[in-house]
């Protein structure tokens, strides 16, 4: 809790401001450098938690202006926008595997592991936390995620500008991607009452496949793209 080099108040300056080469450092054995991620995104949980259950807005009178037919629906609009900080931070660990995939062969830190990837996103789920509060109040905040996700990538991956914002902009969509199906298949479960008969569902279901095989698609062209450049080489 003080300001020694494995301190969260040390830790969390280095990670705003050079994230890509302190991540780089943690998973290439120097773990001294800084605190745990995992700690750190456990003590900044915490702080967030309690932040916005003190002091946070209620913002879910103002969320939804019109009526989306369904009162479980508008329930569920209003939770995503109350939780915001928390759903940003579940959909950072949906890039796991789309990270291990594009930046597989990079020319720093390549053949990085899975594991690897978990120990990744728990630093970026920290700088998504962090995030979370400033945009309850200033919503284009959230916007600086994916610039602070291209920083940190370039840092750690070692790619240049085009190489790392074509893979940063994909990996970012593929976790939105995932996100959004998990989110599907939870309303369709919960409000089957929506769907008017069979062939609607059966609809559904195929042309989610057909989007998830799209994705998967592109995700291996990606990681073939990346193993060629590094054979080139």
């Amino acid at each position: 809790w003080g300001f020694e080099s494995q301190s969260f108040f040390s830790s969390l300056p280095q990670l705003l401001g050079r994230p890509g080469y302190l991540i780089s450092d943690y998973i290439n054995g120097r773990q001294k450098v800084c605190c745990s991620p995992i700690s750190m995104l456990f003590i900044l949980a915490i702080i967030v938690m309690l932040y916005l259950h003190f002091w946070g807005l209620d913002i879910s009178s103002k969320v939804i202006s019109a009526d989306l037919g369904d009162e479980r629906l508008n329930q569920s609009i209003i939770w995503l926008w109350s939780n915001l900080g928390w759903c940003m931070l579940f959909e950072t660990f949906m890039l796991v595997l789309p990270t291990w995939l594009l930046f597989r062969f990079s020319p720093k830190n390549s053949r990085h592991t899975v594991p690897d990837g978990f120990f990744i996103q728990f630093f970026m789920g920290t700088l998504v936390l962090l995030f979370s509060i400033p945009a309850e109040y200033i919503k284009c905040i959230i916007w600086y995620i994916p610039v602070y996700y291209y920083f940190a990538y370039r840092q750690l991956f070692g790619y240049g500008f085009w190489g790392t914002l074509w893979r940063t902009v994909f990996v970012i969509f593929e976790g939105m991607f995932f996100s959004g199906i998990l989110l599907a298949f939870f309303v369709s479960a919960t409000m089957k009452d929506l769907i008017a008969d069979k062939e609607t569902l059966i609809g559904i279901i195929v042309l989610t496949i057909i989007i998830f095989a799209i994705n998967a698609g592109f995700l291996y062209l990606g990681y073939r793209i990346g193993k060629k450049s590094e054979s080139s080489h």
